[in-house]
C-alpha cells in the first residue's frame, strides 16, 4: 500500500495516497467548514476544498474563517 506525509495542524500524519482532505477532519470539522465558520489552509495561507487530493509532504491547517 502506497502512503503519504501530511502535517495537518502541525502533527505529522501517515495516510494512505489517494485520500482527500476531508480524511483529515472529523464529521463536526467537515460540517464546520461547509457552514463556512472553518476553513483548511496550506502553508501559504490558500484555501483548499475538502475533496483536494493529499500529496505528499502537504502542509495544512484548520483555521476560523474570517468574517467579511
Amino acid at each position: 500500500m502506497s502512503t503519504v506525509r501530511v502535517v495537518f495542524n502541525g502533527e505529522e500524519r501517515v495516510l494512505a495516497a489517494g485520500l482527500q482532505v476531508r480524511s483529515l477532519l472529523t464529521a463536526e470539522q467537515i460540517e464546520a467548514v461547509r457552514r463556512g465558520e472553518l476553513a483548511v489552509v496550506d502553508g501559504k495561507g490558500r484555501e483548499r476544498g475538502l475533496g483536494g487530493a493529499l500529496a505528499e509532504g502537504l502542509a495544512l491547517n484548520l483555521v476560523p474563517r474570517p468574517r467579511a
